[in-house]
């Protein structure tokens, strides 16, 4: 199951490129991707696809791990 939070809300795959669209209309922001070690590389690669597409210049991708 995948999860997609922003401001602790879930916003989906569909949510990201307009909150990211949304956050960097003013000035650049960098997006930064709170991973679980067990997501899906495909689910990974398509928030960072609409993380783009909405406008973000740097995204980083932080996990922890056990």
């Amino acid at each position: 199951m995948c999860f997609l939070l922003y401001g602790g809300r879930e916003i989906g795959i569909g949510g990201v490129r307009p909150v990211v669209r949304r956050l960097t209309q003013k000035e650049p922001m960098p997006v930064i991707l709170q991973v679980d070690i067990q997501a899906a590389a495909g689910t990974v690669v398509r928030v960072v696809d609409e993380s783009k597409l909405g406008g973000a210049e740097l995204i980083s991708i932080s996990t922890q791990l056990k």
